[in-house]
């Protein structure tokens, strides 16, 4: 057991410690895995058995219900419902067998697997007994026969498997408590292992305790006896332990510290021994870095200090000797006070500056340098805070022995003894007085420099003003502002000859307040801008209490104005205005100030001038535009003239239609019969022939509406060409065959995709082509209009409407060609001039002007190519509408369920009018009340109740705006409709205010009617009532 003695005790300690720890882990780990094998086991048991009891349940509670659900088919004569149960007896079966097969999934010993088994052979053979024997027989009506089948065989099958799901629930608790038997079992078993092992961990435990104790007590018996030795000054005793462990070199240890403790003492003793007879140079030896060696090494430290000491007081005299030395040759002066002021010492450099000598000085007080210059309370704070102990630091004006200033800068500081209390003051001294006329002269110089540089950013802002800027209000206020920065002013005015007559314009500005403008008749004498006209000089008043030159002045003393400053406003020589600024201070404007003016002033006088070139200029140019907006107006009259007479022949071919049913349905009337289909043929051809009528109409409307304002939008120019060859058909056909010419039109469409422009614009520039076509070919001939796609090379480098990069557009050519008689090269050279034609007093030289101004608009290109006799072709090359852009529409939503009953009031001054709409309405099944005024038709309303108002727009006397403006005050809930000839022309703002939900456009159709009235009902359900 000797190694063991050896051992440290920690790690005979950790030894016991670890064994008592290996057998407690040991039964922990044993009882926790037993433990949870017992859990297991039970959680398995717990689960399995009552997911299976569940699913069983459920099978057998189906069966039930399948049992009934067959009773009532044998009972049930509708089909229907035979069906319906047979579907839910079916689904009860597959019910069923999912609940067997999720039992058939658990783990299930033998006996539970076969009765299981059973259950299932029940089930089918119950599943087949309804499948082959009574569904046919139930299904054909044999109710009786289906009804013994359920209470004999049925039964039999029902009962059959009842009994075998009863027998697997009884199996199932048979085995789930033996499962819980057995784990029971097992965890008696653990519990009489865990305490055996517990018991002999306790008892080796406290045997291994016990010897590991009896070692320790033995070492520090021995240890306690060696330290009580040392206690009363014996170092002599040691421990002397035989051991190897901890203990044993903690008595090696104390017997180390005991020599040294012997031999350090020794030394001691004898340095102090030679220190006390004046011998500093004997030392204690010190080995290690123990407490012994750290006391030996202070105690030679402290024989090292003293001698340093007895050095350094040699080499303090001789640093005084320097120190005073240094002091009397310092540059700046210093001066040593008590604590009354009184001068103690002072230094050759103080002569200098005061021309005061040490003789005349010392014993003074300091005050004899004051200058007057500065008051009591300088001199106050200063003594405050030297007295308190601070540093004080300023800058003095003194007065030398010759009686010259100078001024100081000065640091105090206060001299403390060595408990603190201030024994007196020393003060250093520099003379600043060149360096603070340096900075005079510098401040004065940055002044000024301020000031240019003021007025340099001034003339910067108002150029940027003039540059930027046409608006004279925002650059009259701008120039108010800038000036203020730099010159104040009580007053700014502008006065400027009125161009109109021989008056005068007097604008008072302001930073923050509009301009104020007035008028004086006339220009009389003496007043300041007919003096500048004469004499265009800057002139300053400085005092206008005692000297008025001009008329004005009276008016400006009498508001307080003192001086005034006034300047011409000069633009290419001549006086256009003058500047007028002034202050309620007397001599307020100098040359200075003149200075900084008049460059501001040219200023001015510049925007005032380019702003009056601009306003003349816009002037000009709205001139312009009206004089082009009427000539392009006069060319499409013209235009429109020319179908006149095509259109009075269309409108002779649909009256002579009408008139011609009519007589046809008056004839049939007086035989006395009508047959229906023919009378339905005749109202078909009357109703077209008004669509007809309505739609030459329409055209016309069309055709002459003023433009502006149009958005562009993806337009097909394949529909163009359609539209504007329906709408010119009178021209080019009708006409011409009425002067004995045949023309004939060509078309060469192709696939090509939209463009970006406004088709209202298009249809006017092509209807011009076909019309010039019509005009070069006086013998008739052949006009061939074509759209093709233009390869991306072949684009022109113009301004475009469309999106992105020019080399990714592409490009849609329309050209419109003919076989007249062509053109010479003079006259193609001036085509496109304002006002040149070859046609006479017939034509007004503007309509290839206005094609080429629509194409330009549209970003696109004019191209013509025309030969004497052959003809000429005129290409409207445009650009291709970017991609995103599409021109269909969403379907129309289904028509809302309209109600079965309404009330209508229709008003109309056209009694016909009125009337057929009326009728119109009593078709549909609704009740139709008419009134042949407005006023008439508002007090039916306020006298009666109805669901919808219907109105005219434009009636004598009360228009249908006001008709829908009053209703819809008194009557908000009210649905609106207006009838109209003008629909398509109404403003959506003027409809937004004026009360109106729908307008139905004349000539209108039965589902036009029809979708009127669900529309207004529609938005009145959905918004709700507007607040009048």
């Amino acid at each position: 057991m000797q190694w063991f003695r050896n051992l440290k005790t920690v790690t005979k300690l950790t030894i016991g410690f670890a064994l008592v720890g290996v057998i407690t882990i040991g039964v922990g780990y044993l009882g926790i895995r037993n433990m949870g094998i017992i859990n297991a086991g039970v959680q398995e048991v717990y689960e399995q058995h009552l997911l299976a009891i569940r699913a069983i349940a459920e099978a057998r509670g189906r069966t039930h219900q399948i049992r009934g659900w067959i009773l009532q088919h044998a009972i049930e004569h509708d089909p229907a419902k035979m069906n319906q149960l047979a579907a839910q007896i079916w689904d009860g079966y597959r019910f069923v067998e999912e609940r067997i097969g999720w039992v058939g999934q658990m783990r299930l010993v033998r006996q539970e697997q076969e009765a299981l088994d059973v259950f299932k052979a029940a089930v089918a053979a119950y599943k087949t007994y309804f499948a082959d024997d009574f569904l046919p027989t139930s299904s054909q009506g044999k109710k009786e026969e289906a009804y013994n089948f359920v209470l004999n065989k049925g039964r039999d099958r029902y009962q059959a498997s009842v009994s075998a799901v009863d027998a697997l629930i009884d199996l199932k608790d048979n085995v789930a408590k033996g499962r819980y038997d057995e784990a029971q079992a097992i965890y008696n078993r653990s519990r009489i292992l865990m305490l055996s092992f517990v018991v002999g961990g306790l008892l080796i435990g406290l045997a291994l305790g016990y010897f590991i104790a009896s070692l320790i007590a033995k070492a520090i018996k021995r240890v306690v006896a060696v330290t009580e030795q040392a206690a009363i000054g014996d170092f002599a005793a040691r421990v002397d332990l035989r051991t190897e462990d901890d203990l044993g070199q903690m008595g090696t240890a104390i017997d180390q510290m005991l020599a040294r403790l012997e031999d350090s003492v020794g030394q001691a003793m004898a340095v102090l021994t030679k220190g006390a007879s004046g011998d500093l140079t004997l030392r204690v030896r010190v080995t290690g870095e123990d407490r012994l060696a750290r006391m030996g090494t202070a105690l030679n430290q402290t024989l090292e200090s003293f001698q340093d000491s007895m050095a350094q007081v040699q080499q303090a005299q001789h640093s005084l000797l320097i120190q005073a030395a240094a002091l009397q040759a310092a540059a700046n002066s210093m001066v040593i006070c008590d604590l009354l002021g009184r001068v103690v010492w002072a230094n050759p450099a103080f002569t200098r500056l005061t021309g005061y000598t040490d003789e005349e000085v010392i014993g003074q007080n300091l005050r004899l340098l004051k200058s007057g210059k500065h008051g009591q309370e300088v001199y106050r704070r200063l003594w405050e805070t030297i007295l308190a102990g601070r540093v004080w630091y300023g800058e003095i004006i003194n007065k030398r022995k010759d009686g010259g200033l100078y001024t100081e800068e000065q640091t105090i500081t206060p001299v403390r003894d060595e408990h603190g209390e201030i024994l007196g003051f020393v003060a250093i001294k520099q003379d600043i007085t060149d360096r603070k006329q340096a900075e005079a002269v510098v401040r004065e110089l940055n002044i000024r420099l301020e000031e240019r540089a003021d007025r340099l950013d001034a003339l910067n802002r108002l150029s940027k003003v003039v540059s930027s800027s046409l608006d004279l209000e925002s650059i009259y206020q701008s120039f108010a502002r800038e000036v203020k920065r730099l010159i104040p002013y009580d007053r700014m005015e502008v006065v400027v000859p009125d161009d109109k007559d021989a008056g005068l314009r007097v604008l008072k500005l302001s930073i923050d307040q509009p301009i104020h403008r007035e008028r004086i008749a006339s220009r009389a004498e003496r007043t300041d801008i007919q003096w500048m006209l004469v004499q265009p000089q800057p002139h300053i008043e400085s005092d206008l209490a005692e000297t008025r030159q001009f008329r004005e002045d009276e008016a400006l003393l009498q508001t307080a104005i003192r001086s005034c400053v006034r300047l011409p406003l000069i633009s290419k020589g001549q006086v256009i205005g003058v500047l007028c600024m002034a202050s309620v201070e007397s001599c307020r404007y100098g040359e200075h100030e003149l200075n900084l003016l008049i460059p501001l002033s040219e200023q001015l006088a510049m925007a005032i001038e380019n702003a009056r070139l601009y306003e003349a200029a816009k002037t000009a140019t709205a001139g312009l535009k009206s004089a082009q907006a009427t000539l392009i107006e006069t060319e499409r009259l013209r235009a429109m003239g020319q179908m006149a007479s095509g259109v009075a022949h269309d409108f002779n071919n649909i009256l002579t239609g009408i008139l011609g049913q009519v007589l046809l349905l008056q004839t049939y009337l007086g035989q006395g019969a009508v047959a229906p289909d023919e009378l339905r043929r005749n109202l078909r051809l009357l109703e077209q022939a008004a669509l007809d009528g309505a739609d030459i109409v329409r055209k016309i409307r069309e055709a002459t509406r003023p433009r502006g304002g149009e958005i562009f939008a993806p337009v097909s120019l394949n529909e163009v060409v359609a539209q504007v060859l329906e709408t010119t058909r009178p021209r080019w056909k009708d006409q011409a065959e009425a002067q004995g010419l045949r023309v004939m039109m060509a078309l060469e469409l192709g696939d090509v995709p939209p463009v970006l422009g406004n088709a209202a614009e298009l249809r006017e520039a092509l209807t011009n082509l076909i019309f010039n076509a019509m005009d070069a070919m006086l013998q008739g001939g052949t006009v061939t209009i074509s759209t093709s796609r233009t390869p991306q090379t072949e684009h022109p480098e113009v301004p475009t409407l469309s999106q992105g990069p020019p080399d990714e557009r592409e490009w849609v050519d329309l050209t419109v060609s003919d076989t007249g008689v062509g053109m010479s090269q003079s006259v193609k050279a001036r085509l496109f001039e304002p006002f040149f034609t070859t046609k006479g007093v017939q034509g007004t030289g503007l309509g290839l002007s206005m094609v080429q101004g629509i194409v330009r608009r549209h970003g696109g290109e004019t191209h013509i190519t025309s030969m004497e006799g052959r003809g000429t072709s005129v290409i409207l090359r445009l650009p291709v509408a970017q991609e995103g852009w599409s021109e269909s529409s969403a379907p129309a939503p289904p028509l809302p369920q309209l109600p079965s009953h309404l009330r209508l009031l229709v008003i109309d001054d056209e009694p016909l009018l009125g009337e057929t709409l009326a009728d119109l309405l009593r078709l549909f099944g609704y009740e139709a009340v008419v009134a042949t005024s407005g006023e008439a038709g508002l007090a039916r309303l306020e006298a009666e109740r109805f669901d919808l108002l219907i109105t005219d727009l434009g009636m004598a006397g009360m228009s249908g705006w006001e008709v829908a403006r009053v209703s819809r005050v008194s009557h908000p809930e009210l649905p609106v409709i207006m009838v109209t000839g003008w629909g398509d022309q109404l403003e959506p703002a003027q409809l937004a205010t004026s009360g109106v939900d729908v307008v139905v456009a004349k000539p209108y159709t039965r589902h036009a009617l029809l979708e009127a009235l669900s529309q207004a009902l529609a938005r009145v359900d959905r918004c709700g009532p507007e607040s009048p």
